[in-house]
């Protein structure tokens, strides 16, 4: 088994379309034998004025059995459930961490510095 995450640029007011993302992702994995969600929850961004952080991004921690395959049915999924520009996409290869990102053109790979 292998280990990635997602991590979905987010608000507070988008936190219950989340239910819907961790359901299809958790049947999309399932039904291809790739995988299933560990669990998820919110990263908060810097505080604000009145001290109070809001949510930045929503992150999904994902076991799968083949990487190329789960990333490549995770990236058309997220895709056609319309995810925002920006969404990351988080793995290792050979030990080597790297993430795709999701750009107005599609996903782009890159590796991140050591």
């Amino acid at each position: 088994m292998e280990f990635l995450y997602l991590k979905i640029p987010s608000t507070d007011e988008a936190a219950d379309a989340h239910h819907a993302l961790h359901a299809a992702l958790e049947q999309a994995l399932a039904e291809a034998g790739l995988g299933t969600l560990l669990g998820w929850g919110g990263s908060l961004g810097e505080a604000g004025g009145a001290g109070l952080r809001p949510l930045r991004f929503h992150r999904i921690d994902v076991e799968v059995t083949e990487l190329a395959a789960a990333r490549a049915l995770l990236q058309r999924r997220l895709a056609a459930m319309g995810v925002a520009p920006g969404t990351e996409l988080h793995y290792s290869v050979a030990r080597r961490a790297r993430v795709d990102v999701l750009g107005a053109s599609g996903w782009v790979p890159r590796a991140l510095p050591r």
